[in-house]
Order: structure tokens, then C-alpha cells, then sequence
């Protein structure tokens, strides 16, 4: 191939694409050396290489994946050649893309789990102890968020060892941080609060603000979920402040995510709804669309509260589409309960009871426990609005053991109000005066609205009962 074959097959990349003139030089390929290589299945996969570099050209209106079409194929031929220096190089590759990340994060942004777990197990334990960590870290944070949370902590904890073996404290703070995450996911709130503080320590001795920000953020995200509105967004407030000091677009997206939830957690959805909306311009701005999917799932709900269906149903199946078009099951899962709390909202009882159906069958796919009783709850709900009360405590008993079993207070007391309300019209009033109490105990402790509701059905209890 001469030089001037090479220059008119050079693809003019005005997209995401550097150019490559300067993906070469990066890689130290020069063109004209190949045809000098002697080995015939050596020079067939650098000229096929070369091949998807230069010659590659995707549609304007093309996936993100298939922009980087070129890029992941000549990647594959470098690890068939064992070139692994090169292999590892081009995923370092920076991307014209407004977050300018490396080809492989730029992956995870996008949401291609998958591809990345092929693209990781191909070059690991095949490039140097620091990349190995990376690959390592970036298989579980992958594992995560497919839902397949075992894989997850495997890679995860190997990693530990490795860092800790190591003595690499900055390393060993990211991994405790990404445990933690991964343990939040799995619905293990005390284990993931652990790792949390763990990191958060580390970060702190280092002065690693943006690792600081993380840990500040998924502290906060505990705190919501346990109930504790003012302490998550005291960490949640500190998380933005810090993300915006040190410019950090996705940081900042995920603090005012948090914040949004925290105060629709509060009853404060207006509130929660302009948070949500700056996240929702950020992500769009990174094109993050895993993030922007959730997002668009938690305006979903908060629009629900407000009573404005029209605009919860338009975010959820924006939502619902993005995750689809992903290969995303959890976030489908997540839309389809979502979806099905707005029929339930619009009396729709029997389409919510589809929704939540389906959403549970995913939970169980994926082996989430944390979506596995959300959905079980929700099935609980929708039944005792069908009258179908019997069949309301099939699906509560199991979500009871579950919320006990990860410590989710929050969702506990609602499943034991659930019980005794499913009890209460089945005419067993002993039984449902003792599961409203534990509710009463537990959302009174939580400061929650609940507490109202709970107190009410114990004194029209306790009347019948006299």
C-alpha cells in the first residue's frame, strides 16, 4: 500500500472520530511497513487492521457503537496478533466527545455493558499492574450494572487484594468506593455504608477531591433510602459543591440527581423536579444515556406525585425506550415498575398489574433484590386495590424478608402497613393490629407521612376489636 493509497483512503471524521493521521502516529504505525512483514497471518491482520481505521465510514445518523465500529474492530485484530501494548493503546484512544473521554470510559457512558465486559476480559492479566486494576474495576462496575452483582464482587475483591498487596492507597479508596457501589445494587445497605466510609476516609488522607465527591454522593443516596431526608442532602449538597469546584459535569449530574430524590422523598416535588431538570440538561450534554433514562424515570415519578400524569407517562416511556434500545434490563425493569405505579395513580389497576409483573420477572433475571421487592410491593399494592388481598400477601410476605434481610426500613414499614391493610379486610384484626404497630414503630422512628396512616388504621382497629 503507498503513501498516497493511504491518504485517499483516509475517512474524514468531522463526528466523535480524531483523525486518522494522528491515531497512527499514537499508535506508532506506519503503513508502508507493513506490507514489509514476512508472517502472512501477522500481515493479514495488520492490513485488516488498517483496513477499519482508514477505510471504516459510518452513517451521520449511526449509533454511537457504530461510530467506534473501526476502532473496536482493529482492536480485536491487535489482541489475534497478541500486540497487547497496541490493543491497550487504542482504547486509550480520546474521543471528540463533549465529556473528551477515552474510548473504553466513553463506552461506559454509553451504556455498552456488554461490549465492554468482551473488550476488558480480552486484554486482562495482558498489560501492566496498573492497567490490569482498571480493566479489573471496570469488569465489575460493568457485572453491576447488568445486575449480575456476584461477577461483580468477584472482580472487585480481586481487585482489593491486588491493591492492597500493593500498598497503592489511592487505588485501594477507588475499589472500596466501587464495592460499595455494588453493594448498594445488591440492596446490602450496612455492607455498601461500610465501603462507603471506608473510601471516603482514604480520599480524605489523599485529598482526592473527586473520589470524595463519589463518596459524599452514594452516603447520601444511603441516607435517602434509610429515610434520613437532612443528612442526604447535607452529603448530597457537599457533593455538588465539590463537583462544580473541580469541574466535574458528571459528578455534578449525579448530586443534583440525588438532590431531586432526596427532596421528593421530603414531599418537596417543584423542588425536585428543577434538580432533576439541570440533571436532566447535563446528561444530555454528555449524552449519557444510562443516566439520562433514570433521570427521565425519576421525573417520571415525581410527576406522579404532583398529579400531572400526562408528563409522568411521557418521561417513563422516554425512559422505557431508552432502556430498550440499550439492552438494558434492569433500567426496563425499573420503567415498567415506574409505569406501573402511573396506572395505579390513573386507576388503571389491571395494566399496572401487568407492568409490575413484568417488572418482577426481569428483578428476578437479574437477580436484584432490591428491585425484586420494589416490584413485589408494588404487586402487594395493586392487589389490595383489586380487592385481591389474599394474593396481596403471596407477594408481601416474600418482599417483608427481603427488605429485612438488606435493612431498608423505609420499605419495611410500608410492606407491614401493606400487610396489615390486606389483613384488615380479610377480617383478621389481631394480626393486622400487630403488623400496624411494627409499621407505626418504623415510619414514627423514619419521621415519614406513613406514620399518619398507620396511627389511623390502629384506632379503627382497636374500635372493632373493644
Amino acid at each position: 500500500m503507498s503513501e498516497s493509497e493511504v491518504k485517499t483512503q483516509l475517512v474524514s471524521q468531522d463526528r466523535i472520530l480524531p483523525s486518522v493521521e494522528s491515531v497512527l502516529a499514537y499508535l506508532d504505525i506506519d503503513p508502508q511497513a507493513i506490507k514489509s512483514i514476512k508472517q502472512h497471518q501477522k500481515r493479514a491482520h495488520y492490513i485488516a487492521m488498517l483496513n477499519w481505521l482508514t477505510k471504516y465510514s459510518p452513517q451521520p445518523d449511526s449509533s454511537n457503537l457504530e461510530q467506534v465500529k473501526g476502532y473496536l474492530e482493529a482492536f480485536g485484530h491487535f489482541c489475534e496478533m497478541e500486540d497487547w501494548e497496541r490493543a491497550h493503546l487504542l482504547l486509550q484512544t480520546h474521543l471528540n466527545t463533549p465529556t473528551n473521554q477515552i474510548l473504553h470510559d466513553q463506552l461506559g457512558t454509553w451504556g455498552y455493558y456488554r461490549e465492554l465486559i468482551d473488550i476488558y476480559q480480552r486484554v486482562l492479566d495482558k498489560v501492566s499492574h496498573q492497567n490490569n486494576l482498571i480493566f479489573l474495576n471496570g469488569l465489575g462496575r460493568a457485572y453491576c450494572l447488568l445486575g449480575m452483582n456476584e461477577e461483580a464482587i468477584a472482580y472487585y475483591k480481586r481487585s482489593l487484594a491486588t491493591t492492597r498487596e500493593s500498598k497503592d492507597l489511592q487505588a485501594e479508596g477507588k475499589t472500596l468506593n466501587n464495592l460499595g457501589n455494588v453493594y448498594y445494587y445488591k440492596g446490602d445497605l450496612n455492607i455498601a455504608t461500610d465501603y462507603y466510609h471506608g473510601s471516603l476516609n482514604i480520599s480524605r488522607e489523599l485529598d482526592d477531591r473527586k473520589l470524595e465527591a463519589h463518596n459524599l454522593g452514594n452516603l447520601g443516596n444511603m441516607s435517602i433510602y434509610q429515610g434520613d431526608w437532612e443528612r442526604a442532602i447535607k452529603y448530597l449538597s457537599q457533593q455538588l459543591q465539590i463537583a462544580q469546584d473541580i469541574r466535574d459535569k458528571q459528578g455534578e449530574a449525579k448530586a443534583l440527581g440525588g438532590l431531586g430524590n432526596a427532596y421528593s422523598q421530603k414531599g418537596e416535588y417543584s423542588q425536585a423536579i428543577d434538580y432533576h431538570k439541570q440533571e436532566l440538561v447535563i446528561e444530555k450534554q454528555i449524552s449519557n444515556r444510562y443516566e439520562e433514562g433514570k433521570t427521565l424515570g425519576s421525573m417520571g415519578m415525581v410527576y406522579n406525585l404532583m398529579k400531572e400524569y400526562d408528563m409522568a407517562i411521557n418521561c417513563l416511556e422516554s425512559s422505557l425506550k431508552i432502556a430498550r434500545e440499550r439492552g438494558d434490563r434492569d433500567a426496563e425493569g425499573k420503567a415498567m415498575m415506574n409505569l406501573g405505579n402511573t396506572y395505579n395513580f390513573l386507576g388503571e389497576h389491571e395494566k399496572a398489574l401487568s407492568h409490575h409483573q413484568q417488572a418482577l420477572n426481569i428483578a428476578w433475571e437479574i437477580r436484584n433484590h432490591l428491585d425484586e421487592a420494589a416490584a413485589l410491593i408494588n404487586l402487594g399494592e395493586t392487589r389490595i386495590k383489586l380487592d385481591q388481598y389474599s394474593e396481596a400477601i403471596e407477594s408481601l410476605k416474600p418482599a417483608l424478608e427481603i427488605v429485612r434481610e438488606i435493612s431498608y426500613p423505609y420499605a419495611e414499614a410500608y410492606v407491614l402497613s401493606n400487610l396489615a391493610e390486606a389483613h384488615y379486610h380479610l377480617e383478621n384484626q389481631e394480626l393486622a393490629l400487630d403488623y400496624c404497630n411494627q409499621s407505626l414503630a418504623i415510619a414514627t422512628n423514619l419521621g415519614i407521612p406513613l406514620a399518619q396512616e398507620c396511627q389511623d388504621l390502629k384506632e379503627k382497629l382497636l374500635r372493632e376489636l373493644l
